[in-house]
């Protein structure tokens, strides 16, 4: 029943004509309640995840400042920053925490939140150990998945489309992630089946981007980058390096492209962060996060930015244009 009220509500901004809207009726509460929102980057790079999810908790009938009270948390990129402030929340025990990447739930386990904590855009929860499955998680941790390692062929697939007679990519990942070796698994398979050699690049700060991508460029012909919420936050300056080598490249969200990426395929960031606000009005409503089941993307969006083909010298194929969910330029 609280799941079908929160999903009612969340849904009914989409669904009524724009003229007919109401203004959200706000729910009466004994207490204020504290959500706090947790980050990896800075306020600008959250800005459109945040206000989506802020939107969609004020249709369910939450305002901040009335009913509820949100704690903002921005690491700006910063590891000990993320680390500092789990072990802050932790300490401080709000009514629900929400953790927007894989590196701030993997610190707020490790600093042993015991609040509940609504994942948003994890990888894969249950090989991370955030939970025993994905039907039954049995912790205080539920949310979203990316089901990235489900799509890694994908990215391959993409990159040999954009670029005929492709014969060598190359491979951005973190050794820090959990799904560091299955994701890489998953490439190498699809790869082989094309007949396209991968080279590896390991980076595990800002720093290595430079360092591990430099030189390497010149020997391949196109770069997947995986995902991880440090890359994202320095996605501009990696989409200005493949400008600069004049590579294609094909990244996990969107906001890869719209910060100057070629391609991005992945889940919708805005519309999993509504998701995920229906989670929080589930909890606020008495449901429990081990028996609420993680949820995976109901679609996959292809971005494509115009401009930095041209800026590239590419000219995408128009089969690939076509079926372009989301165009910049």
């Amino acid at each position: 029943m609280h799941r079908r009220r929160a999903l009612a509500a969340l849904a009914s901004l989409a669904a009524a004509p724009a003229f007919a809207q109401q203004p959200p009726k706000l729910r009466q509460v004994r207490r204020i309640r504290r959500v706090c929102l947790f980050f990896f980057g800075t306020p600008t790079n959250s800005r459109t995840r945040r206000d989506a999810f802020i939107q969609a908790m004020l249709q369910a009938g939450y305002a901040d400042g009335t009913n509820v009270r949100f704690d903002w948390r921005y690491a700006n990129g910063q590891q000990d920053l993320v680390n500092q402030y789990a072990r802050e929340i932790a300490q401080g025990v709000p009514d629900v925490v929400v953790a927007f990447s894989t590196t701030n739930t993997q610190a707020l386990k490790d600093a042993g939140v015991a609040s509940p904590v609504v994942m948003i855009a994890v990888d894969d929860p249950v090989r991370s150990g955030f939970v025993h499955d994905h039907s039954h998680p049995g912790t205080n941790f539920t949310g979203l998945t990316t089901n990235v390692i489900a799509q890694a062929p994908r990215y391959v697939e993409l990159i040999d489309e954009a670029t005929p007679r492709t014969s060598h990519i190359g491979l951005l990942a973190s050794p820090a992630s959990t799904t560091y070796k299955l994701f890489r698994s998953r490439v190498d398979d699809q790869a082989a089946r094309r007949s396209i050699r991968v080279t590896l690049f390991d980076a595990a700060t800002p720093q290595d981007i430079d360092r591990v991508l430099g030189p390497a460029l010149r020997e391949i012909q196109g770069l997947v980058v995986t995902s991880d919420a440090m890359f994202y936050n320095e996605r501009r300056h990696i989409a200005e390096l493949m400008v600069e080598r004049r590579l294609p490249a094909v990244y996990p969200r969107f906001g890869y492209v719209e910060a100057g990426g070629l391609m991005s395929y992945g889940p919708n960031d805005e519309h999993f962060a509504t998701r995920g606000a229906a989670f929080v009005v589930r909890i606020l409503d008495g449901d429990s996060p081990p028996d609420m089941p993680i949820e995976g993307p109901t679609r996959y969006e292809l971005g494509v930015n115009r401009k930095a083909a041209a800026a590239i010298g590419f000219t995408l194929p128009e089969s690939l244009m076509k079926r372009a969910d989301r165009l910049v330029g």
